[in-house]
């Protein structure tokens, strides 16, 4: 069952309450949880109020690893992350994003094993915790110049070592962008969980999100990918930055909502044409209120 869930970076100035309280007057019953609001609320408190109001938790996040020599020590960062994904548990999350940080002057080789020793560290975890680890690939920044250690190949190339199925990638659209369509779908069938959403426009050389339809997403496309895919469950709404700074987060939720909603029911067809469904037909169980 597919499931339309909102992150709360979309509602970043709201506390935790009130996002719980929009969500779940406006049919919303899935929400991906920031580290930075759980940790304000509080972690006891989160899941009491999610669970009074009836909302789910499509990801926690984010925990991330340093390549940098100035960072913190690596055992520190494996230390956190299994913490992160003790409380990802405890407050029944799907899955835990996680980002690797930049390339460190590192030669790949170098960076591949460096994120080997933290994903033999932390996976048994993950496993006996029921946790999915979704690793996010993350574009570079050309204003700082800096790499990251694991693009959008580099991911699907790292996840291919295991064989593990609480491993796997989170794709935010503004860091993927319509480069999806250039993977071979056997490789996001088996390592895709959970797609981020959003629009995007690219100005000197960065990303920025944007409305749906105002940008460069191939967001039809998309769909239709969402809808062929075996192994995604979760669509998770993202707006925010700069283009964001001036709308009112009720109308941005809503019309993001809304729009996906119009696009998936009415639009996109299945590829197969005997089978007569579109995606919105799925009952994606964070869109529409029983």
């Amino acid at each position: 069952m597919l499931q339309l869930s909102v992150n709360q970076l979309t509602t970043m100035r709201w506390s935790m309450a009130e996002d719980a309280t929009f969500f779940a007057e406006n049919g919303i019953s899935s929400i991906g949880l920031s580290r930075d609001k759980v940790d304000d609320f509080g972690v006891e408190k989160t899941k009491e109020l999610l669970s009074e109001m009836g909302i789910g938790v499509s990801s926690y996040g984010t925990v991330g690893f340093t390549s940098e020599v100035a960072g913190p020590k690596l055992a520190d960062q494996i230390f956190h992350a299994n913490q992160s994904i003790q409380l990802a548990a405890e407050l029944s999350a799907k899955c835990l994003i996680v980002h690797t940080g930049g390339t460190g002057m590192h030669l790949k080789k170098n960076r591949f094993n460096l994120a080997k020793r933290v994903i033999d560290s932390i996976l048994p975890v993950a496993e006996e915790h029921g946790i999915k680890l979704a690793i996010e690939p993350l574009f570079r920044d050309p204003q700082s110049q800096k790499s990251y250690s694991h693009n959008f190949s580099d991911s699907f190339e790292l996840v291919e070592n295991y064989s593990s199925t609480h491993l796997g990638l989170n794709l935010d659209a503004l860091h993927v962008g319509n480069d999806l369509f250039k993977c071979p779908s056997e490789l996001i069938d088996r390592h895709v969980f959970q797609i981020q959403l959003t629009d995007y426009f690219i100005r000197n050389g960065r990303r920025f999100r944007c409305n749906f339809g105002n940008g460069e997403l191939l967001i039809n496309d998309w769909l239709r990918f969402i809808d062929e895919s075996q192994n995604v469950t979760t669509i998770e709404i993202e707006m925010w930055g700069e283009e964001f700074d001036y709308s009112p987060y009720d109308e941005t939720v809503c019309k993001s909502v809304q729009m996906i909603q119009n696009l998936a029911g009415r639009h996109l067809l299945p590829k197969n044409p005997s089978e007569s469904k579109p995606i919105g037909a799925v009952t994606p169980v964070g869109i529409y209120k029983e």
